[in-house]
């Protein structure tokens, strides 16, 4: 009984031992930040997402291909992850090129009219960019979270807290924790490999 018990410990000590050494040899403490699809199951969003945007204009996402998309969900009600979110994505807007739109998609179409979003549109001004705020049907705007590999947004509190870039053929790049600042590093440079 004594040699069983010490085998026990022995075999894991020697496994502790292995996974600090693993920890070592990978260079941190933390685990890597799992920040949406790898590049293997990257896949082009399906552009049947018809949609309204804050200036009344009726759109699919097929006109939007062309130019890289940051997306987002949010509703115009919300009292704190939002404007947080937009805040973010406000600052972070200097540090990204240009060419890159953001798409902030509505949760909440039965209240988010357009002049709703105009309205709102306005707090979150973003100099030489294009930030279309956009409703769907609810549907749409379900099967749209699925497709970005995000969680569904059954309910407008609901939605997801992370961006998802798009490149301009409308193929999904990275899931990013936009209160996670190893998430926004990487979204940064994975921007300015597509720009």
């Amino acid at each position: 009984m004594i040699r069983t018990a010490f085998r026990c410990f022995l075999a894991a000590n020697l496994l502790l031992i292995v996974l600090l050494m693993a920890r070592a040899w990978r260079g941190g403490s933390e685990p890597p930040a799992v920040a949406g699809p790898a590049p293997a199951i990257m896949k082009a969003v399906t552009p049947a997402l018809s949609f309204t945007d804050q200036f009344g204009r009726s759109s699919d996402l097929s006109q939007l291909r062309g130019r890289p998309w940051l997306v987002q969900f949010m509703y115009t009600r919300c009292p704190s992850q939002c404007p947080q979110m937009n805040q973010r994505l406000t600052a972070l807007s200097r540090s990204l090129p240009t060419s890159i739109g953001f798409l902030s998609v509505s949760s909440d179409p039965a209240h988010d009219t357009p002049e709703t979003l105009a309205a709102y549109a306005e707090q979150w001004d973003v100099a030489d960019r294009t930030w279309l705020f956009a409703r769907a049907d609810s549907v749409a705007v379900s099967e749209l979270a699925g497709q970005l590999l995000l969680p569904g947004v059954d309910k407008p509190e609901m939605h997801s807290l992370r961006w998802t870039l798009l490149d301009e053929r409308g193929v999904v790049v990275g899931s990013y924790d936009s209160e996670d600042p190893s998430h926004i590093k990487r979204l940064l440079k994975d921007a300015e490999a597509i720009r």
